[in-house]
């Protein structure tokens, strides 16, 4: 289905989803310079959320819905470590690829792309224990 913003011109705000979702935690002093881009996805997810009709948000962006929920936890903890595994942001990519802007679509590529190469090195990791 086509979420974009001409999608809802004539909808009603009882079917949009603006009020119930909750804001993203801003960072905390010392994270990690990657999480900026966890920050800036679960902001684009915030906004792509927000338009999805309630009934239509766990069948068509349920990867967006989890990811959203999950970082949104994950940013509020100081010093935690943020991520996301790259199965799920694999899923979450093609579903707001017709409806993320561009800032989102690149977090959301930057995050993926670091948790594919956490997922590789712990692969070279595990090969190299002894069996």
């Amino acid at each position: 289905m086509n979420y974009g913003v001409s999608a809802f011109a004539g909808a009603t705000r009882a079917f949009i989803r603006r009020a119930s979702m909750p804001a993203v935690p801003r960072l905390q002093a010392g994270a990690p310079p990657y999480a900026a881009d966890y920050q800036a996805l679960a902001r684009g997810l915030r906004v792509i959320l927000s338009r999805v009709p309630r009934l239509a948000l766990q069948l068509d962006f349920p990867a967006s819905a989890h990811a959203y929920s999950y970082l949104r936890r994950q940013l509020a903890i100081p010093a935690y470590p943020v991520g996301l595994r790259a199965g799920l942001l694999m899923e979450l990519m093609h579903e707001i690829a017709s409806v993320g802007d561009p800032l989102t679509q690149a977090a959301a590529r930057r995050c993926f792309e670091r948790a594919r190469s956490i997922a590789a090195a712990s692969d070279l990791d595990r090969d190299r224990l002894p069996s």
